[in-house]
């Protein structure tokens, strides 16, 4: 007997282990088994993962030699940052030898593709990308700033039901280039984005631009009645000073919030004064010294803060009043704005101090598990109130309170733990210490976790039993690096291959697991001066390839012409 565990993955962890085991009578063998592991649709799945879309279907075979009782392989898991639910496909697996029985089930191993919470901004928003193309930028900082704007793209949830991305290009001429709403994949408007040609144009209408991008979030066809931002991304003052303030202004009047980065103009006074005219607060523009991606990348985080608020969560009132024989109570708690994700709750009733009301007496303590849907702004939950009789009684009152629990998790983030102190008689101030983990995941999100005290022993200056929360905000400070493989055949990152070899594969590494994947762009062109030609020596060429979660390499292949002329050897670069 052969069998395998289900198990789950959360989408963005690729790969997934797969493993089965020798089970029953038979816990040893003698001979090689071939397993062959066959990731395929489940059919009776509430949810189905497709393949080659959610996870690759690749037929995989591996050996359990005698001696052994267990093998593994590992599945690749797509993150298509699309939120969805949690998915479900089948690994089927199979023998030639007939003397292994793998069971009934019509699924053997049954995988569950887990939605991360950590996909991007909770918020629903509408937003519009305006992308300055004048002939100041130049080609290679446009491919720069490109996969900048990709990278922003990045901390929201694309998708038909979250966050609606548009982009227009500006320098003379204006262009749509991507309708809002038009493209609600996160993968396909990258590609999108990638692919905009650099407009190369004389002038900086920044002005007329920001005035199309208002009516593409006011008046589109895909335009909604949600939250709505501009980004504008700028290297000079506009033509117009005075067209692009009235623009901006227009704007912030509709209530769209505007996000300015200028890029090698921190010395000009007037550029700044013209970028705090457009957004309406200096705080809403960020400057950078050049198009030096580092710098870029070092300011996607306040941009991800500035457009991606705190969701507020509270009681919908301070106290709530109700007669003893109604029954029940039902308490309420609102969110101040629509989410993308479900968000998971405990509400619980307690008795606020031993001489109010009492459990069961007066009313049922108890704590209740409930989901804030995405959509939903306010719910309610009910808890019961016993009527106990008695006439003439003074008014009672017990206590309700909630706390998020779909947020860091411990063991993984942090050590859930209780500790017993005692606060000395002349101290007036003590700490307990709590131990956080470092997953060693780049790039995640913001994770938090509550921190709470009681008070367990009498006390005149508080109440025995009462408890206070306080929150721990654990930011993420891993920093990921993204460097070029060393050549083992040259020591260093060049590479030296023969015009005949037909092509050349450059590599990349990364030194830490991230919480997302990248989009990595490999750009092949001529060197300045040129030296190789394309496409007589080489095809100038951009190729994209994800660099998933848990990879630790991308690499891309390039053509080498043979043009089978005796010359010097020539060179080219790739960034």
């Amino acid at each position: 007997q052969i069998r395998g565990d289900n198990t789950t993955i959360f989408e963005n962890r690729s790969p997934v282990r797969v493993c089965v085991d020798l089970r029953g009578a038979t816990q040893s063998t003698s001979q090689n088994l071939t397993i062959t592991f066959t990731p395929q649709l489940k059919p009776s799945a509430t949810n189905q993962a497709t393949p080659d879309e959610d996870f690759n279907s690749t037929v995989l075979t591996e050996v359990i030699q005698p001696g052994q009782t267990q093998v593994c392989v590992e599945i690749i898991i797509v993150n298509d940052r699309e939120v969805e639910g949690d998915e479900e496909f089948c690994v089927q697996l199979s023998s030639e030898n007939n003397d292994i029985d793998f069971g009934s089930e019509p699924c053997h191993i049954c995988v569950t593709i887990m939605d991360p919470m950590e996909t991007g901004c909770p918020l629903i928003a509408d937003v519009m990308l305006v992308v300055d193309g004048s002939g100041s930028i130049m080609a290679a900082n446009f491919a720069t700033l490109i996969r900048f704007v990709v990278t922003v793209t990045q901390q929201f949830v694309i998708s038909p039901n979250a966050t609606h991305v548009g982009l227009i290009q500006f320098s003379g001429p204006i262009a749509l280039e991507i309708g809002l709403g038009t493209i609600t994949n996160g993968r396909e408007l990258e590609m999108n984005i990638m692919n905009i040609r650099y407009q190369n144009g004389g002038d900086t209408n920044t002005g007329p631009a920001i005035r199309q991008a208002t009516n593409q979030l006011l008046n589109s066809s895909q335009a909604r009645n949600v939250s709505k931002f501009m980004f504008l991304f700028t290297d000079g003052i506009a033509n117009s000073q005075l067209q692009a303030k009235s623009a901006g202004e227009a704007a912030v009047r509709e209530n769209i919030i505007i996000t300015a980065v200028g890029i090698g103009i921190a010395g000009s006074a007037a550029a700044r004064q013209n970028l705090e005219q457009i957004t309406g607060s200096n705080d809403r523009v960020l400057l950078v010294d050049d198009f030096n991606e580092g710098q870029l990348n070092e300011i996607v985080d306040e941009l991800s803060t500035q457009s991606c608020p705190t969701v507020q969560i509270s009681f919908g009132t301070d106290d709530v009043r109700v007669n003893e024989d109604n029954g029940t109570v039902f308490v309420c708690l609102e969110k101040d704005r629509p989410t993308v994700l479900d968000i998971e709750l405990q509400v619980t009733a307690r008795e606020q101090n031993p001489s109010d009301a009492i459990s069961p007496g007066d009313f049922d303590a108890d704590t209740i598990n409930i989901t804030f849907s995405s959509g939903q702004n306010r719910i309610c939950v009910e808890f019961n109130i016993t009527d106990d009789l008695i006439a003439r009684e003074s008014t009672e009152s017990f206590e309700a309170e909630f706390r998020i629990t779909s947020d860091a998790i411990s063991p993984g983030d942090f050590d859930a733990d209780t500790i017993n102190i005692t606060f000395p008689s002349g101290q007036n101030r003590i700490c307990v210490e709590f131990n956080i983990t470092d997953d060693l995941i780049a790039r995640e999100f913001t994770e938090i976790f509550e921190a709470e005290f009681r008070i367990t022993s009498d006390s005149r200056f508080a109440v025995p039993g009462q408890t206070r929360i306080s929150t721990v905000t654990i930011l993420d400070d891993d920093e990921v690096t993204i460097t070029p493989m060393i050549n083992p055949m040259t020591g260093t990152i060049n590479y030296v291959v023969n015009e005949n070899a037909g092509d050349v594969t450059v590599c990349l590494m990364k030194d830490l697991v991230t919480a997302e994947y990248f989009i990595v762009t490999f750009i092949a062109r001529e060197k300045t001066p040129p030296d190789a030609l394309s496409p007589e020596d080489f095809t100038a060429d951009q190729i994209q390839v994800t660099f998933l979660a848990n990879e630790n390499m991308a690499c891309a292949t390039f053509t080498i012409i043979d043009d089978t002329i005796d010359e010097v050897d020539e060179s080219f670069e790739i960034s």
